[in-house]
């Protein structure tokens, strides 16, 4: 089994991840945390040092890594998707988009917002207009939408396990 979850920052990916992967004994990889520990920095200096475009490369050879792996549920960030590099992953592979409300994510988003460097020059209107960009591409590459706004971390993972009869 290979799952890949994919929304936006804020959505949950990583928490029901983690729980999902111990539900199913499967390997939890979170591509963030794994170029982290790879490149032995944080997301927001790789921004900060090396550019947004500099991140975007190493995600979609990190992300190409990481897809090799079996038995694995992928945390993807935010803007994976959006990786033209990337694109025939999603494609080729079951890929669940937890999806919540605007307001919501922004909320959740902004409790980690030093670790999230997009969060430090985004206000409510313009992440909500990335929503509204990014939303077509994670709906276009889904097999499966599910909205974490209201709902249980435990919950959300029933729901996927139900879908996917694990």
């Amino acid at each position: 089994m290979k799952i890949i979850l994919i929304g936006m920052m804020g959505a949950g990916k990583s928490s029901i991840g983690k729980n999902l992967a111990e539900k199913i004994s499967a390997r939890f990889i979170d591509v963030d945390e794994y170029i982290q520990h790879k490149y032995n920095s944080t997301i927001s200096q790789i921004f900060e040092n090396q550019g947004e475009d500099f991140f975007r490369q190493i995600e979609a050879k990190t992300f190409s890594e990481i897809i090799n792996s079996e038995n694995v549920i992928i945390s993807t960030g935010g803007g994976t998707p959006l990786n033209n590099n990337c694109h025939h992953i999603f494609t080729e592979n079951e890929v669940i988009f937890l999806d919540a409300f605007p307001d919501i994510l922004f909320e959740r988003a902004t409790r980690r917002k030093n670790d999230r460097p997009l969060m430090k020059t985004l206000d409510y209107k313009k992440f909500e207009q990335l929503y509204i960009d990014r939303r077509k591409i994670y709906s276009s590459f889904s097999n499966l939408t599910v909205d974490t706004s209201n709902i249980e971390i435990r919950d959300v993972v029933k729901k996927i396990m139900v879908h996917y009869e694990l």
